[in-house]
């Protein structure tokens, strides 16, 4: 994880160019109705804020400059035994931006929308990250927005692991195949054994979409530069035949889908309503 983050620090440092500032203000430090806030940074998983759907759950750090979303699958769905499955940890979305001085910093969940809000600011630049599961379309999307051009490295990647348990996922691990092109980003992730409910990896595919900006893959991961808004919307799947691949099917679902967030989150907001 550590040669991970290097790698994003330096592409980053690499690809910063000088920005300029949005005509639009973004409204950041809100208080959610429903939810809460912390204006400190998490500093273990035990502290992250949770996103979800009930198949579908997302765990978010809130970093800053490194952030790291730990993504979770539900094996299947089978009615009221469901609950009481565990989550598959499947893999992380992991996003570089700029490593500068924060003045203030605030994350919040809103327990209304699902979403989960990480705002933070230096003395020049103001910065929000919004990721929320959507029920309607079973995708994670997560939005960038700043003040000024956008900078950052996206890149999927395994989920983190104690060092007790790194030998025991590397064991039973057939495969990890992690990929990054003209705008994709893909992972799959092969098991030597079955589970319980049948599934034998898992899968992920991310659309990016940008307004303004450029995109170019380096090294596995996608380096934006110049943008005004960075989207991401993410497919994850469980697997129950590894050796046919979703990735396809999972691309023709993700162009489907409307690339603006707040058209997403409408439609995410009116499916929780009739739930």
């Amino acid at each position: 994880m550590n040669r991970n983050k290097n790698i994003l620090v330096l592409l980053f440092a690499l690809s910063r160019m000088h920005s300029t500032l949005h005509a639009q203000p973004i409204p950041v430090y809100r208080t959610p109705e429903k939810g809460y806030t912390k204006t400190q940074l998490a500093s273990g998983w035990q502290g992250a804020m949770l996103s979800g759907n009930g198949s579908t759950g997302a765990l978010v750090m809130g970093w800053p400059d490194y952030e790291t979303i730990l993504l979770a699958v539900l094996p299947e769905k089978d009615g009221y035994d469901n609950m009481r499955q565990p989550f598959i940890p499947a893999f992380s979305l992991i996003i570089g931006q700029q490593q500068e001085d924060i003045r203030r910093y605030q994350r919040s969940a809103n327990f209304k929308t699902g979403e989960v809000t990480v705002d933070w600011n230096n003395y020049h630049r103001l910065f929000q990250r919004r990721v929320f599961v959507s029920a309607a379309d079973s995708i994670l999307v997560m939005q960038i927005r700043s003040d000024q051009k956008i900078f950052c490295t996206l890149l999927l990647a395994p989920p983190p692991a104690e060092p007790s348990d790194k030998k025991i996922i590397t064991d039973g691990t057939r495969e990890t195949v992690v990929k990054a092109d003209s705008g994709w980003l893909s992972f799959r992730c092969g098991w030597k054994e079955k589970n319980k409910k049948g599934q034998e990896g898992v899968e992920g595919l991310g659309r990016l979409i940008l307004k303004g900006g450029r995109v170019k893959t380096e090294n596995g991961l996608l380096t934006v530069t110049d943008a005004d808004e960075v989207l991401l919307l993410v497919k994850i799947s469980a697997s129950r035949n590894y050796d046919v691949p979703q990735l396809e099917k999972m691309k023709q679902s993700l162009l489907s889908k409307p690339g603006n967030y707040d058209s997403l989150l409408q439609r995410h907001i009116k499916k929780n309503l009739k739930m």
